[in-house]
């Protein structure tokens, strides 16, 4: 009589993966191409404003173009502030981590 040991069954197809603690080159990698689409969409909006306020100035623009270019600006500006202030959080989430006594 032979004795087989009783196989483990795994309740998921494929295992779960954890979270590196030391992965601080992917982090960094992907809040940095944050920070620089958060500027990117910032500046833009901005330009996009000014351009569009000199061209009604100067009577090269309609008034109603400006309204269509001020709610692309807008929603470029949210994405924008929106990507810094994620930045801005998970920063001060890293500082907290190395020093929790300073902060």
């Amino acid at each position: 009589m032979s004795y087989v040991a009783p196989q483990k069954q795994r309740r998921y197809w494929c295992e779960r993966t954890i979270q590196d603690e030391n992965d601080t080159v992917g982090e960094g990698t992907i809040t940095g191409l944050i920070l620089v689409i958060g500027i990117i969409s910032t500046v833009s909006s901005i330009a996009m404003v000014v351009g569009s306020v000199v061209q009604v100035v100067h009577k090269q623009q309609i008034l109603m173009e400006l309204f269509k270019t001020l709610i692309v600006a807008g929603l470029l500006l949210a994405i924008g502030l929106g990507s810094l202030h994620f930045v801005r959080k998970r920063l001060r989430n890293w500082a907290r981590k190395k020093s929790p006594w300073e902060l």
